[in-house]
């Protein structure tokens, strides 16, 4: 019995070994970048930063030159703020609108939040098209998105003209 539990221990030492932290890569690095985050983090609450909005698949349905179509998105934002205007080179009016359709004056974004403009949700809507926008094309856009501050951001983005949602 003694010659298997010191044969056991021997081979626990192989296999369950704790990781250095002391050497390159290790603990110290570690710390290092631990606080250079939070020395980051700090910086940027005391400068008081910039609100952060990101966009993720946004599209657009074909549509022919003079017809309209709606721009679909997820948006969200760090902060609260609220989604007050679309502007794009491609159609002569975008407006803001609820689910049913019903222009609106904004969107709201709440903080962590994502919002999808989608069909059956508040979308933005695209009239008047200067030209046919055709699948696999690109339909270049401005989002104007307003802080709880006041402060106003604009955000270009680049709508791919597609049948469906990219996660379908």
């Amino acid at each position: 019995m003694a010659g298997r539990t010191s044969r056991a221990r021997r081979y626990s030492g192989l296999f369950f070994r704790k990781p250095r932290c002391d050497g390159p890569g290790g603990g110290s690095s570690i710390r290092r970048m631990r606080h250079a985050a939070l020395a980051f983090l700090f910086a940027a609450g005391v400068c008081g930063a910039s609100p952060v909005y990101t966009v993720a698949e946004p599209w657009v349905r074909p549509a022919q030159a003079g017809a309209s179509t709606e721009l679909f998105l997820e948006l969200r934002a760090s902060e609260p703020a609220e989604l007050i205007a679309v502007a794009t080179s491609a159609a002569a009016r975008s407006e803001l609108v609820d689910r049913r359709g019903k222009p609106v004056a904004a969107i709201a974004l709440a903080p962590g939040a994502v919002v999808r403009l989608a069909a059956g949700a508040p979308r933005v809507r695209l009239s008047g098209l200067a030209q046919r926008v055709a699948r696999g094309g690109h339909v270049p856009l401005t989002l104007t998105v307003r802080g709880a501050d006041g402060s106003v951001q604009e955000i270009p983005v680049e709508a791919e003209v597609r049948l469906h949602s990219p996660s379908h």
